[in-house]
């Protein structure tokens, strides 16, 4: 992401802070419909090994089986991270991780890297079956001069080398990545890889899956010439020849749709579409259902078509379908269209467009039988002064008028629901929530008539931010949503929803995060079961309700919290939330403790609650634990920390 939405993405959510890490949270939900706030009662928190860089989940998907898979990017320049006993270690600038969390035993399964010298990012997952496929961006050129690795699989530090589409290796020049790996329970293996893109800034930002079918959004910077038309279906060296030229003659960042076909060992692509105009425009979040394939994402365009925004474009046809903007000021407005899969093409089923005079976009989008569902954000007052309207389509206007929460005119959470008509949609109802900074949705999940949210607002928890939920359309909120710590900061934000069919009600709210964090968001959100699991980046201290994440001054951290006072989880017990890092475990041999207090002293007890060893950490948190005890399960307590170790 360059230019404008650069510096848009820079406002909204600021710089992470050097601790900032992976975490994973969840509640159980007791019933369909929620007026009760679920606790927070299970969290998962890494953090890099290496002070001096970010590491940020991103997305989050589920399988038939109840695992979790998460994708994100950590570290810079030979930075660590660990998932569990496995250690990544990037390549040269941040790269990709893509690791498997298995909530019934509260370990990390697997944990594989992506990446070369610059500058590789994991953006979206998905799953089907037991392929997991991600997408993101990776910085590379098609000579080899800039290439990146893939870790082949997750038990051995072998790469398969993946090239780019450009020419050049241009700093600072990325392309879309596509890769499916093969989840063997215990590990991974890497089936193939795909690229798409052209000598510019070209992305994946969200993937979905459905049989052998695998669909991704995302942008590419190109033109209608042939110096910047991008190629799709490139795997490893080898390149392709399938061609997709941009919206415009305006090289521009452009919103991209790709379907491909999973065929095992490799893959091919079906059809790729491309929308936009001269400004930048993007895809952020799909979703399919049969053969619909739902997009949401941001153009930029005003009334009068300015920018020239087109969708349907596919190879060197140019789209047919106009979509102007929702105010006659050029600016972001938030999109949903649908697009058909025919097999071998597409048709672009429907757009709708919706926003006002400042930026508004589209994050993540779900679908329930002929209901979409959209969270982003608007930028809006309580008196519309931006003049938002939903409900535009092709030359059409919009005529649901959606207020903000702020006089400040900042970003609001939004969820807007659409019904799906076939070949024409209309906007439902529009929910938005927030205060006087910036708040974000980031994903929605949908199950029935309830709907969840996950993002971020800026608050504390004297509301200073003073943010409202429970806003719809014109009405305004009314429930009060403090953060999470006395600091005014960014907030992890978990919302439940019922759609009662032409409105809707807010059911609950759930927040947590750090102290003083700018960058601290809930990115993604699964439900499974009755539980619902969120991901994002976080900065320590932090405190979900009465769970409180402290990170070690030196190292990073890893801890896992559970939370059982409702009585909910009568026989999960309280983990103390800072925990170090024991490796190898299981272990046969020695073993190392680290990221403990320092100068703490260290037991090691058995099953039977006997002191079988006993150590002190040096100044580093670091102990060494010695071999020659009998296989077992043991609790190893350095300080207020308790960590299991399997001894083999």
């Amino acid at each position: 992401m360059v230019n404008l939405y650069c510096l848009r993405l820079s406002y909204l959510v600021g710089r992470y802070l050097a601790t900032a890490g992976l975490f994973i949270a969840l509640w159980l939900l007791t019933g369909s419909a929620q007026a009760q706030t679920p606790p927070w009662t299970l969290a998962v928190f890494n953090t890099n090994v290496n002070m001096n860089t970010d590491s940020q989940a991103n997305a989050i998907a589920t399988d038939a089986n109840g695992n979790i898979y998460v994708v994100g990017t950590f570290g810079t320049f030979g930075a660590n991270v660990f998932f569990g006993s496995t250690q990544l270690t990037t390549a040269g600038g941040p790269d990709i991780f893509l690791a498997k969390y298995v909530p019934a035993t509260n370990t990390w399964a697997w944990a594989i890297r992506a990446g070369g010298a610059g500058v590789d990012r994991g953006y979206g997952v998905a799953v089907s079956g037991n392929t997991v496929y991600l997408t993101g961006s990776i910085e590379t050129s098609s000579n080899g001069t800039l290439s990146v690795g893939l870790q082949t699989t997750s038990t051995s530090n072998g790469v398969t080398t993946q090239n780019g589409v450009a020419s050049t290796g241009i700093v600072g020049s990325n392309e879309l990545l596509l890769a499916a790996y093969t989840d063997n329970g215990a590990s991974a293996s890497l089936k193939w890889t795909q690229v798409g893109g052209a000598n510019g800034d070209d992305a994946g930002y969200a993937v979905a899956a459905s049989g052998n079918n695998v669909y991704v959004t995302g942008s590419i910077t190109a033109g209608r010439t042939n110096a910047t038309t991008a190629l799709f279906g490139g795997g490893s060296f080898v390149l392709s020849g399938v061609f997709q030229q941009g919206a415009t003659f305006f090289a521009s960042a452009d919103l991209v749709v790709a379907a491909y076909t999973d065929n095992g060992a490799n893959a091919t692509i079906k059809w790729v579409h491309v929308a936009g105009g001269s400004g930048p425009d993007y895809g952020r979040g799909i979703a399919v259902s049969g053969n619909s394939v739902y997009v949401t994402g941001s153009i930029n365009n005003d009334l009068s078509n300015r920018s020239t925004v087109w969708f349907g474009g596919s190879g060197p046809a140019m789209g047919t379908t106009p979509l102007f903007g929702a105010s006659t000021v050029n600016s972001a407005d938030l999109v949903v269209a649908k697009y058909l899969d025919n097999g071998t093409s597409a048709t672009v089923a429907w757009t709708q467009v919706g926003g006002g005079y400042d930026y508004d976009e589209g994050r993540g989008i779900a679908v329930s039988g002929t209901s979409v569902y959209v969270t982003g954000y608007l930028s809006n007052s309580p008196t519309n002064s931006k003049n938002v309207l939903f409900g535009g389509t092709g030359t059409l206007t919009g005529n649901l008028a959606v207020n903000g929460v702020s006089t400040y005119n900042s970003s609001d959470l939004l969820l807007a629901k659409y019904t799906d008509s076939g070949s024409n949609a209309t906007p439902a109802w529009v929910q938005v929530g927030g205060g006087n900074y910036t708040d974000i949705g980031n994903s929605v999940v949908v199950n029935g008539n309830q709907v969840y949210v996950a993002g971020q607002i800026y608050n504390n928890t004297g509301n200073s931010g003073q943010v409202l939920f429970g806003g719809q359309n014109t009405t305004p909120g009314t429930t009060v949503v403090p953060g999470s710590n006395s600091s005014l900061s960014g907030t992890w934000l978990v919302a439940g929803y019922t759609d009662l069919g032409t409105t809707s009600t807010l059911n609950w709210t759930q927040v947590g995060g750090a102290s003083g964090g700018t960058g601290e968001k809930a990115a993604g959100l699964v439900l499974v079961g009755k539980r619902l699991y969120a991901a994002g980046g976080l900065s320590t201290p932090s405190q979900f309700g009465s769970i409180s994440l402290t990170a070690p001054s030196a190292y990073g951290s890893y801890a896992i919290a559970a939370l059982d006072g409702t009585g909910i989880l009568a026989n999960t017990p309280s983990v103390v939330s800072t925990a170090p890092r024991l490796y190898p475990n299981p272990a046969t041999g020695p073993a190392t403790l680290s990221g403990a207090p320092v100068r703490a002293a260290v037991q090691v007890v058995d099953a039977l609650g006997r002191h079988v060893v006993t150590a002190t950490t040096d100044a580093n948190g670091t102990a060494q634990l010695p071999a020659g005890l009998t296989p077992g399960l043991y609790l190893v307590r350095a300080g207020a920390a308790t960590v299991r170790w399997l001894v083999e």
